[in-house]
This record gives C-alpha cells, sequence and structure tokens, in this order.
C-alpha cells in the first residue's frame, strides 16, 4: 500500500525523536 509506505517512512524519519 502507498498509505501503510508512507506512514512507515514518516515513523522512521521521526524514529530520532529525542
Amino acid at each position: 500500500p502507498f498509505i501503510e509506505t508512507k506512514y512507515a517512512a514518516y515513523m522512521l524519519k521521526y524514529d530520532s525523536t529525542p
């Protein structure tokens, strides 16, 4: 799915939040 992939990328991008 496209939305699922975008969500996964969002989580990975904001996974290094302090």
